[in-house]
């Protein structure tokens, strides 16, 4: 669901898998999350550092303070081409609506 943040020992489990190189597919279906959840993580990780080989696992504190504030931007969903035609709708009166 957009606007949903995923907890932050989802996203030490994502990230320790990325380093495990375990698939993104595979990462989605055991965590029930999106594959798209799971490779925007994966942009996040990498651009931030975290999937280096390496350096140690960071722990919750770290990551939590390097998530951003806001979810991880989604795509908006598709426009719904019922609600025009429902507000309209909702003023006739309810004998006359099917």
């Amino acid at each position: 669901m957009s606007g949903w943040r995923t907890s932050v020992l989802d996203v030490r489990e994502i990230v320790r898998r990325l380093r495990l190189d375990e698939a993104e597919r595979r990462i989605a279906r055991d965590l029930s999350l999106s594959r798209n959840t799971v490779a925007k993580y994966r942009a996040w990780a990498t651009k931030s550092g975290f999937l280096e080989r390496n350096a140690p696992l960071p722990d919750l504190q770290t990551l939590e303070a390097a998530l951003p504030s806001d979810p991880i931007e989604t795509k908006p969903g598709p426009v719904s081409s019922v609600a025009p035609v429902r507000s309209r709708n909702s003023s006739v009166s309810p004998e006359i609506r099917l």
